[in-house]
């Protein structure tokens, strides 16, 4: 019925490049689609099987409209308390730091959970597990719309809360001897070039 939207996240890559030899810069990594539920889904994918699904397929709502919830598949996980996703509210002294000492249940939702929310800003606390370790996210939505999502791309490392807009990361740092690799190539070949010609 409704059209999804899918952003892949820029993990997998900042893992590789760490791979190869090169340092990849903690940061925060944000999208902010202000997105209306009520006209389609909204998906945010960390990896090939792990994402978040934004909908207005919420129970509980009035005049037959549905409220904003959330689906997760993989090893995705909402901060909740008493089956449905935790609410906190931008203001500063309720903005969230999560991390795994935030006074929360993380859980899954392989079918939409409703989040109860009012028409003012609040924020719902993200986990979710990576080839690199355990990382913490937010998501910040009022109403039936989705305004950011972000996430630290450091496996551990907590994560403020805080409003947006947020844009897709930086680029990432190339390891220190790619250059001289991009030389030495470039350098072989100009030597074969040259044994050709004579």
């Amino acid at each position: 019925m409704f059209s999804k939207t899918r952003i892949a996240g820029m993990i997998p890559f900042v893992f590789a490049v760490a791979l190869i030899g090169g340092e990849a810069s903690a940061a925060v990594v944000g999208f902010s689609p202000s997105i209306d539920l009520r006209n389609q889904d909204y998906t945010v994918g960390l990896d090939d099987s792990t994402s978040y699904t934004f909908s207005n397929s919420g129970e509980g709502g009035s005049f037959g409209f549905g409220l904003a919830a959330v689906e997760t598949t993989g090893n995705a996980m909402v901060g909740s308390t008493f089956g449905s996703p935790s609410v906190y509210f931008t203001d500063p002294s309720r903005a969230p730091f999560v991390d795994d000492n935030l006074f929360t249940t993380y859980r899954s939702y392989d079918d939409p959970a409703t989040i109860r929310l009012s028409e003012r800003d609040s924020f719902i606390a993200l986990r979710f597990m990576l080839q690199d370790g355990v990382h913490f996210g937010f998501a910040r939505l009022a109403g039936l719309t989705l305004f950011d999502f972000a996430y630290e791309t450091e496996a551990g490392k907590g994560i403020q809360a805080g409003p947006g807009p947020f844009t897709s990361p930086a680029p990432v740092p190339l390891p220190a001897g790619f250059p001289l690799l991009i030389a030495a190539l470039g350098g072989l070949g100009l030597v074969r070039h040259k044994r050709k010609a004579a």
